[in-house]
């Protein structure tokens, strides 16, 4: 996906999800955003794209003529793309990756998870407020569950490990302190 796809899908989520920072979005611009987000659905890259949304720390996209700087989307782009790589797991997952496709997955997804717990470096102390966290790690950890489902214990034998190692460790463990 090269970046005007991806503006244009990020500007589709925050159409859709009525971002904070937009001063009016009209219904012909909320129905267009609607069947950009159904079109991106049948893209054939779609779930790569969606592993590098859920990748980044920060997704925004400049905001119109009213409002300042930019319009910061990252966690409706991340729900949308963690809801899509969700319906990948039930739909297409075991027929159409090869081992290290599912390994690249599984690592991205533990990465989401791992960015809700360490902030990234120069964030100040976070990117989400509590709620927007709560709301991703429920998503996370439901995407987590399908993925054990389907991978655990033939294909991710290191599912405990990679859950309950400390964060330093490169695991989602929270550690005192």
């Amino acid at each position: 996906m090269n970046e005007t796809q991806r503006n244009s899908l990020l500007s589709a989520i925050a159409f859709s999800s009525g971002a904070a920072g937009l001063s009016t979005i009209t219904p012909q611009q909320r129905s267009e955003a609607f069947t950009n987000l159904e079109q991106f659905k049948t893209y054939p890259g779609r779930i790569a794209a969606c592993v590098e949304i859920i990748g980044c720390h920060v997704l925004s996209i400049p905001g119109d003529m009213s409002a300042e700087g930019a319009v910061d989307v990252t966690v409706p782009a991340k729900l949308y793309a963690l809801g899509l790589i969700q319906e990948f797991l039930k739909v297409g997952y075991n027929s159409s990756l090869s081992d290290l496709d599912r390994i690249q997955l599984r690592s991205s997804i533990l990465a989401a998870a791992r960015q809700l717990v360490v902030p990234p470096a120069g964030s100040g102390g976070g990117t989400y407020d509590e709620a927007s966290k709560r709301i991703l790690a429920m998503k996370i950890a439901s995407l987590m569950a399908d993925l054990a489902l389907r991978e655990f214990p033939q294909r991710w034998e290191s599912f405990v490990a990679d859950l309950f190692s400390p964060v330093s460790a490169n695991g989602i463990w929270c550690e005192a302190g």
